[in-house]
Order: C-alpha cells, then sequence, then structure tokens
C-alpha cells in the first residue's frame, strides 16, 4: 500500500489554490503521457468546447491510469497545457470531478502557442505512485492504446524481466538497463 502525503502550502509558501505544492510518498512510479481530447477512434472530441475536450482527456487519463494499475486517488502530479489560460477553470472542474479534493495532486499550468493539432484546447499529462508489483515481470507501454496512424514519434516498448524496459530491436542497440546506442555501436554492459 502506498501512503502519500499532501502538503498544501509548505513553510513559508503560500497555499495552492485547488492543488498542493508538494506531495510524498512510495511506490511504483505510473508516468501518463499527455492525453489531449481523443476517443478510441483518435478523432477530436468536443471542437471548440474547453469543458467537453477536458472531460475526454480526464477519461483518457482515467484509462490510462487503469492500464498500470492506478486511479486518481494515485496521482501526485498533474501538468495541465492550454491554448487560453481562460480555459482552466473548465480544465479543474473536471479535475475536480474525479480527484480526492481533500488531498490534490501537485499541479502546473502552462499557457503553451499550440498542442499535436489544430483544434485541440487542452493537454494533461499524470504522475503516480502506485504499490510495488506483485508479478516479476513488467510490462511498460508507450501509450494506453494504438497510436493514430498520422502520428509520428510513437514507440512500442516490450516486456522485460525484474522491471527492466527494453527498446524494441531496430537500428538502436539497447543495454540490459535501457540505454540506448548510436546505430552500429553495440551496448555497453555496466554492472
Amino acid at each position: 500500500m502506498v501512503v502519500l502525503q499532501h502538503v498544501v502550502a509548505p513553510d513559508g509558501v503560500a497555499a495552492g489554490r485547488g492543488y498542493s505544492q508538494v506531495v510524498t510518498g512510495r511506490g511504483r512510479l505510473v508516468v501518463v503521457s499527455g492525453q489531449v481530447a481523443q476517443n478510441e477512434r483518435g478523432e477530436l472530441v468536443g471542437p471548440g468546447d474547453p469543458a467537453a475536450q477536458a472531460r475526454q482527456v480526464f477519461e483518457n487519463l482515467r484509462r490510462c491510469l487503469a492500464q498500470a494499475g492506478a486511479g486518481f486517488d494515485d496521482v501526485v502530479k498533474l501538468a495541465f497545457f492550454v491554448l487560453d489560460v481562460a480555459d482552466l477553470p473548465a480544465v479543474r472542474a473536471a479535475r475536480d470531478a474525479v480527484i480526492d479534493t481533500g488531498r490534490p495532486p501537485a499541479s502546473t499550468a502552462v499557457q503553451v502557442a499550440a498542442l499535436v493539432a489544430p483544434g485541440y484546447l487542452v493537454e494533461v499529462e499524470a504522475w503516480a505512485l502506485v504499490g510495488e508489483l506483485a508479478a516479476p515481470e513488467l510490462i511498460l507501454t508507450a501509450a494506453c492504446r494504438p497510436p493514430n496512424p498520422g502520428v509520428t514519434g510513437w514507440h512500442q516498448t516490450i516486456p522485460a524481466r525484474a522491471g527492466r524496459a527494453r527498446e524494441p530491436s531496430g537500428d538502436r542497440a539497447t543495454s540490459r538497463r535501457g540505454r540506448t546506442a548510436p546505430p552500429g555501436s553495440a551496448p555497453r554492459e555496466t554492472g
């Protein structure tokens, strides 16, 4: 079991409005890539509607967290990326519908010039801590669903023993510790 400590206002620091300044705990780290308002077919949900997009983003986060054996109670950090800070109230409303507002995660909100494609208004990434795995094998995934055919930069991580991930074989060599070497060079084994 993971025990999290939420500190809304550390000594000498103003209290966060709807978030904790510090969250500590021990456990297995789960990091969810930034999610945008896409349905399972990769289609934009809620064009021009920040509230609808935020609800879809948090539904995607829920599904990704569940894939890793986590939930919103395990989230220690959320990072919000919005095209317009005026959309933050809609994002916070969607967040508050799924988190324990008495123990909110740490948060960061950033206004950005653009997101992955036109039409998207908000993107949110999540960091969570969960209890240790019961099984000795860890399977990491780069995404909780297959990528859209037109999206580049996606890669698959395949099962590895004892919690170590390795890249699929290809033009980059990978060591036991998951470090990649430049094409044509052999992986360097370290203790």
